[in-house]
């Protein structure tokens, strides 16, 4: 798609003018819904940030780019542009000065310009347009809508430049940083509302663990839900407490990642740390206990969550409408029938009978793919949990008794008051001693 090094020159200029063309109609559907928006704007008060306005003010964001703001402002006829979006995406810099030296292009150009080399990761390219005045924009991270979708009449899909398929380039971030960009801006993006995918970078980068750390060490809050915003959402736009970034984290296994993320801001009290573990037994990806075990004992060591806690968490049947429940870890084990570890949890104190016994009714997981929790299965779990600790308790009751010997039962019967032979010879001494002294 950036890559023309093997096609023909202008095989790669029509190629480009499609995408130009593309991008044109994103945009138009851009500005449609603004108009819409300014002409029907949100009542005052629906805007407000809600519990973050105890929250440092997000950094402003980027500009978009004047080429989505004013339409055909760039070509998709002139041989001569086409050939430097090429170079842009291709690194070939001494095209890309030339370019700029012999026709003063226009900045919408420019930062056109600027989005190829990005999603190209062409560093030295990226660097000489911002020295020479191209602004920075948002659509050097979440890109237009340049390519077509996979099948007839289906979803065109924003691309980002920290998708997993992407190698991202930190000396290419660096530029950024150097030039304005801070990991915590959002963006504006192509759709009214949420757009079909939600992207942060965080989560996007946490198996990617460079990548990771130099965006932490820069700032990144691992708070945030995800950087691109519908258009008109009126919502808070920050999404500042959100259990994405943790969670995901949680999931991985991984505890120096926690540990990490832990370190930079991640809030465990806004996470749902052992709803987290829970598995559905049905599940495609499986995960076993075993492989999960560390991280729960890790959790519940460090005190990131209690073993009872409540939460609400997404009830994840398949009948419409989706609805969040109040679950404890326990109650959620049982509805997924992850047995292993609902036992772990009754092991280290989960109460069975918390939210009016949920646990012990029968529950759907994931309707209709699996058949509802049985109750008795809980209940066969709770009993014989309970038993294992009663026999624990009492052998340790045992083992922790003084285990008395043949001359200890001698010395405390000897010694004892209800021993009328050794009253006697107390009785007997006693008095010898007061005749002596008198």
């Amino acid at each position: 798609m950036e890559d023309f090094g093997n096609v023909r020159l202008p095989v790669a200029r029509t190629e480009i003018a499609k995408q130009i063309a593309r991008m044109e109609m994103a945009n138009a559907n851009r500005r449609r819904a603004e108009r819409e928006i300014a002409a029907h704007p949100p009542q005052p008060g629906l805007a407000s940030q809600d519990d973050d306005d105890d929250l440092p003010a997000l950094p402003p964001r980027l500009p978009r780019p004047e080429y989505s703001t004013t339409r055909h402002s760039i070509t998709q006829t002139d041989p001569r542009e086409l050939g430097f979006y090429i170079a842009c995406a291709q690194g070939s810099l001494a095209q890309v000065e030339s370019y700029l030296e012999e026709c003063n292009p226009t900045q919408a150009v420019r930062q056109y310009g600027l989005e190829r080399a990005s999603f190209a990761n062409q560093v030295d390219v990226a660097l000489y347009l911002l020295r020479h005045g191209t602004i920075l924009h948002d659509n050097v991270f979440l890109r237009s809508w340049t390519d077509p979708p996979k099948y007839k009449n289906g979803p065109e899909n924003v691309v980002t430049l920290f998708d997993k398929d992407r190698e991202v380039s930190i000396p290419l971030l660096e530029v950024f940083i150097e030039f304005g960009w801070h990991p915590n801006q959002v963006w504006t993006g192509f759709s009214w509302r949420d757009n079909n995918r939600r992207v942060n970078p965080i989560v996007e980068s946490i198996e990617r663990r460079p990548l990771l750390q130099f965006l932490l060490s820069h700032g990144a809050d691992p708070m945030i839900s995800h950087h691109n915003v519908g258009i008109g959402d009126s919502r808070p736009w920050s999404r500042r407490n959100s259990t994405n970034v943790l969670g995901k984290a949680i999931i991985t296994g991984d505890i120096s990642l926690v540990a990490l993320l832990v370190a930079h801001g991640a809030d465990p009290a806004y996470a749902n740390p052992l709803h987290e573990l829970v598995k559905w037994r049905g599940g495609m990806y499986i995960t076993a206990f075993s492989v999960r075990l560390p991280m729960a004992e890790y959790v519940l060591s460090c005190g990131m969550a209690d073993v009872n806690d409540i939460r609400k968490v997404p009830f994840l049947d398949m009948s419409p409408p989706g609805r969040i429940e109040d679950m404890t870890p326990f109650s959620r084990a049982c509805a997924a029938q992850d047995w292993e570890y609902a036992e772990w949890l009754l092991e280290h104190g989960a109460d069975p009978d918390l939210l009016n016994g949920r646990a012990f009714e029968p529950m759907y997981y994931s309707f209709p793919d699996m058949g509802p929790s049985d109750p008795q299965d809980v209940r066969d779990l709770v009993d014989r949990v309970r038993g294992v600790k009663r026999e624990s308790s009492v052998k340790r009751q045992k083992e922790e008794s003084p285990v008395k010997t043949e001359s200890s039962v001698k010395r405390e019967k000897e010694e004892s008051p209800f021993n009328t032979e050794a009253s006697v010879k107390r009785l007997k001494t006693e008095s010898s001693v007061k005749a002596e002294s008198s």
